[in-house]
């Protein structure tokens, strides 16, 4: 049985009663990073479990193992994908904060998925508590679904062409899991977002059981789930279980240097470290054509967006330009030592073939 399948079984449960929220961009203390939607190729989305309260009343941790999976469905390079991840034990126990008085604790910011450019087709995001009796077979399934889902994140979510590689193992855990009657969903939802309301927000899933909220009332600060009249005097929400969550806009992605495509940059720099002395005429079409090249590659990219792809281009062209006009101050007699003219040419050819491969 697939999650979105297990899910909506679940909804058929008298119990199952969860409240979705949308929170208002005025009702956050971020909201000037909510009101401008999304536009395609230009900026990168990010999915972050925020904040989950679970409170001692449901003997969680001690009777239950809880568990949230998070799948989020996306265009990567052309097709559509689904990136999944898991929230278990292990990684609730190592980032748990213990409230006073027994009111339960607390677990918060987690990357569930990003950064990724948002390409303007829609989103779609798929969030599950469920509860597991600690003591059940299961809970070796679980251990290994979650330690390759945390495991993998850390190294390629960013990357989803690496992270999709192993993508197929954590869901096919989800459903082994899910097919269990020992796995019960505590609250769930899967929320589709088009082109005209793909925009940054929050989002709270709340246990809603024998409860009426009023939506106008829910408040973020400090990334909290808040409940009140006002943001001035709004308290943190403990009424019950929620899980708290956000699909966040950036302009640039941070770790740039983890990308396959910076490896042609770094040899670039690296042949051109090697040179002490004025290039030849071929030798700046070859490093300018090589760098051609990567831009060409970076425009394409399923990993960068189409402004940052053109910054990044801009900015290493100055910096080869630099490093150009740094070695045509030099005499055209000199040479590092040891090397004659056709020793460096049979160089730059040996590299070119490399980097063209």
């Amino acid at each position: 049985m697939g999650l979105l399948d297990w899910l909506n079984s679940a909804k058929q449960s008298p119990s199952f009663k969860p409240a979705y929220i949308r929170i208002k961009p005025e009702n956050t203390n971020e909201d000037s990073k909510f009101y401008s939607p999304f536009s395609s190729n230009q900026q990168y989305f990010e999915v972050v479990v925020n904040e989950m309260y679970l409170s001692y009343k449901r003997k969680w941790l001690t009777t239950y193992d809880p568990m949230v999976f998070v799948t989020t469905e996306f265009e990567y390079a052309g097709e559509k994908v689904t990136m999944p991840f898991v929230v278990g034990p292990a990684l609730i126990s190592d980032k748990k904060q213990k409230l006073p008085e027994g009111q339960g604790f607390l677990f918060k910011n987690t990357t569930v998925a990003g950064l990724h450019p948002a390409k303007g087709n829609a989103i779609a995001i798929t969030l599950v508590l469920n509860r597991l009796p600690g003591d059940n077979a299961l809970r070796k399934v679980l251990n290994v679904v979650e330690k390759v889902s945390g495991t993998f994140s850390k190294e390629f979510q960013a990357i989803a062409g690496g992270y999709l590689k192993i993508a197929g193992v954590v869901l096919q855990g989800m459903d082994i899991l899910t097919e269990s009657d020992e796995v019960k969903a505590i609250v769930g939802i899967r929320d589709e977002y088009g082109n005209d309301d793909l925009r940054p927000g929050y989002f709270a899933l709340v246990n809603g059981e024998d409860q009426d909220f009023d939506e106008n009332k829910f408040f973020v600060k400090g990334k909290e789930l808040h409940y009140g009249n006002n943001m001035a005097t709004c308290q943190p929400f403990r009424s019950d279980d929620y899980v708290l969550y956000s699909l966040r806009s950036e302009t640039e992605r941070r770790d740039v240097e983890t990308l396959p495509m910076f490896q042609a940059w770094k040899d670039i720099n690296s042949s051109l470290s090697k040179i002490y002395r004025k290039l030849t005429d071929d030798e700046k079409k070859l490093y300018r054509g090589q760098l051609f090249g990567l831009g060409t590659e970076m425009m394409f990219s399923p990993d960068l967006t189409e402004p940052q792809a053109n910054k990044l281009l801009d900015e290493y062209t100055a910096k080869l330009e630099k490093e150009i006009a740094r070695r045509d101050a030099l005499s055209g007699e000199e040479h590092a030592a040891g090397k004659s003219p056709d020793e460096w040419k049979s160089k730059i050819e040996r590299l070119s073939k490399k980097l063209y491969q």
